[in-house]
């Protein structure tokens, strides 16, 4: 039909694309064109066909390669090369926000942000010199004015000859991937800055399971702070963990790691270790065991650093065997006080009774430096058991030093170097002087005894305000801070933890009675301080005490009156009421000699019975013992200031427990008389009471 009408109408048809049918059936893609031309004096058609089957494959798998670089999911982009955008494919519009007409034409600058235009032109045109390719992370700009990271990878394409034709990248918007890096770079830090600050070590285990050790292919910085050694090193050594095991748990610690072992389960087991400096370090271990096809493969585990709690848990221990000790030298120093009392009373008895020139004078003399020498073992027992009775005033340490100066340097060898640094502006404390000053004479003379060849004692005091937890062994708070420090032989690591223990000592029979440090740890804590130390063989000790700061800002100033011995004499009535026999027949005899009227009573039922009697005695002042059977001496005195409000009290004590401050006895001036008393004692604190 396309042939009549050429003939019919004498035109030229144009290229025509059909399908034409071989002999064999088989179609063929062909391309054909017709003119009207004459032949053999006829008008005729002449064709031209040509076989373009292989045209339209090659276009059938443009097509194809086309629908699949549309449907990437990137963007897909194809310039000349000048750089000008061609094709604009894929996922580009998604990408950039820019159709594909508003692309096309355009420079492929002008999605990359201005400020990398150039630099990025040079950079991209160098690597496709060097090797035909461009790879690279890239920052662009959408449409709508937003950055987004591109990575970007360009190569030029060329037509079979190798001619460059121009360039084709595919670009990848990995804005997604990006923020997900930096989430995981947030909560890599989180996590390492975790694992990095806990007191612990972080490890994980490989087993080999053969004969080889097992490896530690990761631990945490820890192991450094805590045992000294690297990461590095501990991971190059599978057999270090065992060889830094405490000698004395390494046997039963490998034990039970074998016992978990081989039940397939993660560790729960403490043990000490020790670190590169040879300080001991102890441990709890808890792991995860992992396995693979029934078989170990990895331990990923925690080594928690318990040693300040195995440390309070042996002082707690500590404390608790020095509270029962306590109670039991608080009772017999009660009682031994009741014979001392009587002992040394009527010793002085005896002694005012005898002329200068009478020989038995100096064997009652001995008997009284004995009986006041075991006087003072009591009271060194009694500081130790907190029962001793304190006198808590206002006090400046820098001029309680001060005062005690001279006395302290008689204590020391001149082949000693005795320093004192005072702090300055030194806060008050609130402390029984005279217990301070036994627990500097106590110190003293240790440091002293430390230092045979010689060397340096210093006494320093200084303000220190400590944050809770800042110290392991004293509270939070504000303190004033006492140091006694020696250059001595130091105490020996097996003997520290029994030093503030009563009759431990190191020294020779005779040389000492070891109460003086359970003194002074004794009296510290009656004063609601502290007390440490640190030693080292070989390099000296340090014994710091630490006393609360007063709130008062005045320092107490003892009132001082000068006693007239001549006055020391009385007619009033006294109630004396003591339980120990000889205690009380003493004190009465005392009181009479110097004419006191004495009522005698021998506990605080028969006191009572007597101011019921009728007509009822009316004692100027009660002395009572505090501790008696049926009834205290503070529950007495206080019926007793019923039935007489204007009666004076004073109470004496062989010992007296922490409720007495409680019970406002300690606020009573002059109302306390410890035992062993003499008889001057007596009566000047009798008299005083008297007097007030």
């Amino acid at each position: 039909e396309r042939h009549l009408n050429i003939l019919q109408e004498g035109w030229q048809s144009p290229l025509v694309e059909e399908t034409f049918l071989r002999v064999d059936g088989r179609p063929v893609d062909v391309e054909s064109t017709g003119i009207l031309t004459t032949f053999q004096g006829k008008a005729v058609v002449q064709s031209v066909i040509r076989d373009i089957s292989s045209r339209k494959r090659t276009e059938a798998k443009l097509r194809f390669s086309d629908e699949i670089l549309k449907q990437l999911p990137v963007a897909v982009i194809i310039t000349d090369m000048n750089g000008i955008i061609t094709r604009w494919m894929g996922t580009a519009e998604q990408t950039f926000g820019y159709t594909a007409p508003e692309a096309v034409g355009q420079s492929i600058g002008f999605i990359d942000h201005p400020e990398i235009v150039d630099a990025l032109q040079v950079e991209i045109t160098e690597a496709i010199a060097a090797g035909g390719k461009y790879s690279g992370e890239v920052r662009c700009v959408r449409k709508d004015g937003v950055e987004i990271p591109v990575e970007v990878n360009a190569t030029v394409v060329t037509d079979a000859d190798g001619t460059p034709l121009g360039f084709i990248s595919i670009n990848t918007d990995v804005t997604a991937r990006k923020e997900a890096e930096q989430a995981l770079r947030v909560a890599e830090t989180r996590y390492k800055t975790l694992v990095e600050q806990l007191p612990a070590i972080i490890y994980i285990v490989e087993f080999t399971n053969t004969n080889e050790p097992n490896r530690t292919i990761y631990i945490s910085p820890q192991v450094e702070t805590l045992l000294g050694f690297s990461p590095e090193e501990w991971m190059a050594d599978p057999q270090l963990w065992i060889q830094q095991l405490h000698p004395a748990d390494r046997e039963d610690v490998l034990a039970q790691v074998r016992h978990y072992d081989d039940a397939m389960r993660g560790l729960d087991i403490e043990y000490r270790a020790l670190a590169r400096d040879g300080s001991v370090v102890w441990f709890r271990n808890n792991s995860t065991m992992v396995t693979e096809d029934g078989a170990r493969r990895l331990a990923h585990g925690i080594m928690l650093d318990i040693t300040r709690q195995k440390q309070l848990e042996e002082q707690l221990q500590q404390a608790q065997k020095l509270e029962a000790v306590g109670q039991m030298a608080g009772g017999i120093a009660h009682n031994f006080n009741n014979v001392l009392t009587a002992l040394i009373g009527h010793t002085e008895l005896a002694l005012d009774s005898l002329p200068e020139d009478h020989p038995v004078r100096f064997d009652l003399e001995g008997i009284r430096k004995s009986a006041r020498r075991a006087a003072d073992l009591t009271q060194q027992l009694l500081a130790f058991t907190r029962h001793q009775v304190a006198r808590p005033q206002i006090l400046d340490l820098n001029q309680l030093v001060t005062d005690i100066n001279t006395m302290l340097r008689q204590l020391i060898d001149e082949s000693i170097e005795f320093v004192v640094q005072p702090g300055s502006n030194l806060w008050f404390i609130k402390a029984d002087s005279g217990q301070i000053e036994q627990v500097l004479v106590n110190l003293i003379v240790n440091a002293h005894d430390a230092m045979p060849q010689g060397g340096k004692l210093t006494l320093s005091t200084g303000n220190i305000s400590l944050r809770h937890g800042q110290h392991p062994e004293v509270p939070g708070g504000e303190y004033v801070r006492l140091s006694v420090t020696d250059t001595g032989m130091g105490i020996p690591p097996e003997i520290q933890p029994h030093i503030f223990e009563p009759f431990f000592t190191t020294k020779e029979v005779g040389q000492g009675t070891g109460l003086g440090l359970s003194t002074c740890f004794g009296i510290v804590r009656q004063n609601k301080g502290y007390i440490v130390f640190s030693s080292r063989p070989g390099e000296g000790t340090t014994f710091e005490i630490y006393l609360p700061r007063a709130q008062e800002k005045t320092v107490t100033v003892q009132s001082i009156k000068s006693l007239n011995l001549n006055m020391e004499t009385g007619t009033e009535t006294v109630l004396l009421v003591e339980d120990a026999a000889m205690v009380r027949q003493m004190s009465a005899r005392v009181l009479r000699q110097q004419g006191f009227e004495v009522i005698e009573a021998t506990n605080g039922e028969e006191a009572l019975d007597i101011l019921l009697q009728e007509p009822p005695p009316t004692p100027h002042l009660l002395i009572t013992d505090l501790t008696m059977p049926k009834m205290s001496g503070d529950t007495l005195a206080a019926k007793v200031q019923e039935l007489l409000p204007s009666i004076k009290i004073l109470f004496i004590s062989g010992h007296t427990n922490r409720t007495l401050d409680r019970m406002g006895i300690l606020a009573r001036q002059g109302a306390i008389l410890p035992k062993p008393f003499t008889p001057d004692t007596l009566i000047k604190k009798v008299r005083k009471v008297l007097d007030e």
